[in-house]
């Protein structure tokens, strides 16, 4: 069922390539959420190694009743139909020898080529072309699809390394400015060994080239690499020539492939891109900005306007839909892709360095700073504006949905059913706008919705509306009679909206006010204007503080709930010497540092006292958990090479495949590096995701001696609590030793079929709930929930008994 690479169908740039048009299709049973709980019949067969190329009319296994049927691509290759929703598609392809090809597929998850993973390309973008390596006789490719819509194209290169010439990041260059920018092109190693050697060239137009060394590329893996393009002052608008060399540096330097391409130089009072480093990654991201119209500076410092795209649409569009406002900076960050991350996890990351850096370039006002967006931007209006209320002075969602995970049901609020689905979805706290709600007090909210939107029902903005009018001073709805989901440019330059921006500035304390804040992880959203929730009792539940201060009387009075960590800003509020505070009827007198330091209150048993700044190995803003929050940090990936032969390649492979969903996903650059290559003074401070057991992964030793949680062949260990096995899968997050900020992720299991099992990156899926510690069998792919071992969250200290944390006998 599928093709034979002896006889090529088509040719197309230099590339034989082979179009698969037959194959079969089965239905399930799998069922993937945002959650690390997932089932899948069939990479179930595979962890356990007893995947075997299906025939047609044959069922999933003995216990499903699905059955494989053959399918036949359409004109274009596409394999289509219901099957495919939710389904898998097999083709085998024979090889008349071992080698190794492009696999150019799209419309799928991920793929199984010989039992080695890699990331798909869900979104159908074409960019996928991923080296593979063919045996003799017949191949086995499965690929996981969610939509219904999968081709299938094998491509024989003649060069071993190569450029992308699609997925390229680059600025635009501005007229009568000195431009000395950062890029980033995609580079393919086709070879079966790592090279350290590569770099790129890069020359402007007639000026002199720029030379870039390269990170170690991996075998058979693309990369996405960041490149330092000449520094240049042009002085007309229109198009440079760029031109780009992959060569092998030594002597002689071999040049091994060459991509010509220009660059747009255009009038720095023009909408334009920009580029910097990423705080996550280290990778190169962009945004596109909107100049004001007529810079003024008798106005003083211009305001900012951050706004979010929606699914499918990149920064510039935009940066396009407005018209220039007058001393004000429109910003369009990305969501990492046109898709990415619904402008969580990673995308409001991305977003709020993009509002840092912006900010520093261009001298906004921080007290005039606003926030808005359309869809999928208008969702990440709601989720921003929530989780960093302090940040801006008013919001405005257009067409947005408050909610991910309850995207198909306006108004409600998500939450599980049994114990297990309860504590793993804590994860996803910070996710839910409606729990979140009451921090909208503190700026303005203007709603704009379509009365007809066909794509993000008007029952969410009305939800909104609802839900705001119960406690809200400050907020305006506006319903467009007869519009759709999109209605012009006013759907997002909407006169009334900047009118209402207008009128909102971030004002100081008055002398008595009151703060209200929520939060679910300090990690993600800690402090608003002058006080903060440092730390919490049960992890990732929800934490509120509601604080009136009053400058005259020199109180600060309020109630908490499940905060274990408060800190207060005193010299933001211009208190006297001497404050006088009530908390949880606690009462106590405290001396005002009349200094931008923070006053910290820890809470126990006794009450409430005054305690010293916690430590950098406390959990706390600066680090907090859970699972997914160990990939920033300009993060690496460490692979283990001392398991068996079959756990070293699984980790290798593993890696790879993170990376290259990252890249997809996210526009990501991520080093991999084998452990025995690994030193904590090399790289430090950064964020570490570790592949393989202890017993396999030499930087086990470095970073995780200390650790409750250990991992070897056989066996988990937490605590006084060891579960022995080979199907054990884990992850886990602690605390990167000699660091006050980066993160220990770990990817492990027992042996071969745990690994295995924790194959399956979900991680990379926006809100996906992933708790501090998830503890699982092989069998979870089976039976869900029944499979989950151990979860839950480490404590304050990082501890596992000062923890929440839950095992079998919850499920009792």
């Amino acid at each position: 069922m599928g093709a034979n690479l002896a006889h090529a169908q088509s040719s197309s740039s230099q590339l034989d390539t082979t179009t698969v048009q037959t194959g079969l299709a089965v239905q399930g049973p799998m069922e993937y959420d945002r959650s690390a709980i997932y089932k899948d019949t069939l990479l179930h067969q595979w962890v356990q190694g007893a995947l075997k190329a299906p025939t047609p009319g044959s069922a999933i296994s003995a216990s499903a009743s699905a059955q494989w049927k053959r399918v036949t691509a359409n004109e274009e290759g596409y394999f289509e139909g219901e099957r495919l929703e939710g389904g898998y598609l097999y083709v085998s392809v024979e090889a008349d020898a071992p080698e190794t090809v492009l696999l150019r597929a799209s419309g799928h998850v991920q793929v199984l080529v010989n039992g080695v993973q890699h990331a798909g390309d869900p979104y159908d973008y074409g960019w996928l072309r991923q080296p593979i390596r063919l045996r003799e006789g017949t191949n086995h490719l499965y690929f996981r699809s969610e939509w219904g819509r999968v081709r299938v194209q094998l491509l024989r290169s003649p060069a071993s390394f190569s450029i992308a010439r699609q997925d390229r990041t680059l600025p635009d260059l501005r007229v009568d400015a000195e431009n000395s920018p950062w890029g980033a092109l995609r580079v393919t190693n086709a070879t079966d060994a790592a090279s350290r050697s590569l770099a790129l060239r890069v020359q402007l137009g007639e000026g002199a080239p720029v030379t870039t060394s390269l990170p170690r590329l991996p075998a058979r893996m693309t990369r996405k690499v960041n490149v330092r393009l000449p520094t240049t002052r042009p002085d007309t608008t229109g198009t440079v020539p760029l031109r780009c060399e992959l060569i092998r540096e030594g002597a002689p330097t071999t040049v091994l492939d060459t991509l010509r391409t220009t660059i747009d130089v255009v009038e720095a009072s023009e909408t334009h891109k920009r580029t910097f480093r990423s705080d996550i990654d280290g990778s190169v991201q962009y945004y596109s900005v909107v100049p004001p119209a007529s810079p003024d500076q008798t106005e003083g410092r211009p305001s900012m306007v951050l706004s979010l795209h929606g699914a499918s649409v990149e920064a510039p569009s935009q940066a396009g839909t407005y018209a220039p406002k007058p001393n004000t900076y429109i910003v369009a960050p990305t969501n990492r892709r046109p898709y990415g991350f619904n402008w969580e996890d990673w995308g409001r990351q991305n977003a709020l360095q993009t509002l840092r850096v912006a900010e520093q370039r261009y001298d906004t006002a921080p007290q005039r700073t606003y926030l808005t967006g359309h869809s999928m931007g208008g969702h990440g209006t709601w989720h921003v504006g929530a989780t960093h209320p302090h940040r801006f002075a008013a919001i405005a969602p257009f067409a947005g949905y408050p909610n991910l995970r309850a995207y198909g049901r306006p108004g409600e609020q998500t939450t599980g059913t049994t114990t297990v689905e309860k504590q793993v979805e804590r994860a996803t706290n910070p996710s839910d706008t409606y729990a979140l709600a009451r921090n909208f007090q503190q700026h303005g909210v203007h709603i704009v919705h379509g009365s007809e939107d066909e794509v993000v029902p008007t029952a969410h903005g009305r939800a909104m509306r609802n839900a705001l009018g119960g406690f809200h001073k400050d907020f305006a709805y506006y319903e467009v009679p007869g519009a759709g989901h999109w209605w012009g440019s006013e759907s997002l330059d909407f006169p009334p909206v900047f009118d209402y921006f207008a009128w909102h500035e971030i004002a100081p304390p008055t002398e008595q006010d009151t703060l209200r804040f929520t939060t679910a992880n300090p990690g993600v959203s800690a402090r608003s204007h002058w006080a903060g929730i440092e730390a919490q009792h049960h992890p990732l539940n929800y934490s509120t503080i509601t604080l009136t201060q009053d400058t005259a009387a020199g109180t600060i009075t309020g109630t908490t709930d499940n905060v274990k960590r408060l800190s207060l800003r005193l010299g933001a509020l211009n208190m006297p010497d001497t404050v006088g505070l009530s908390i949880d009827e606690d009462s106590l007198t405290v001396q005002n540092p009349d200094t931008a330091d923070r006053l910290f209150l820890g809470h126990s048993d006794a009450g409430w006292t005054r305690t010293e700044a916690p430590t950098p190995d406390q959990k706390g803003p600066h680090r907090y958990g859970p699972f997914k929050s160990a990939f920033q940090h300009d993060v690496l990936f460490v692979y283990g090479t001392q398991g068996t032969p079959e756990e070293s390649a699984w980790a290798r492979r593993k890696a790879r495949f993170d990376a290259e969903t990252f890249w997809y996903r996210g526009n990501a650059s991520i080093d991999l590096v084998p452990d025995t290559s690994f030193a904590p003074s090399a790289h430090p401070d950064r964020g570490v995701i570790l592949y393989g057991h202890a017993d396999m992964n030499s930087a086990w030793s470095l970073l995780l001696e200390d650790s409750p949680v250990q991992v070897g062949r056989g066996r988990v260990t937490m605590g006084e609590r060891t579960v022995q096995g080979d199907g054990l899968g884990t992850y886990f997050v602690r605390p990167r030793p000699g660091s006050d900020q980066a993160l220990v992720g770990v990817v492990a299991g027992t042996g071969l079929p745990g690994l295995r099992a924790a194959t399956a990156n979900r991680y990379f899926r926006a809100a996906a709930g992933f708790p501090d510690l998830f503890v699982f069998d092989a069998d979870m792919l089976l039976g869900g929930q029944s499979g989950v071992q151990y979860w839950g969250y480490f404590g304050p200290d990082w501890g596992l008994e000062t923890g929440d944390l839950l095992g079998p006998s919850a499920l009792r």
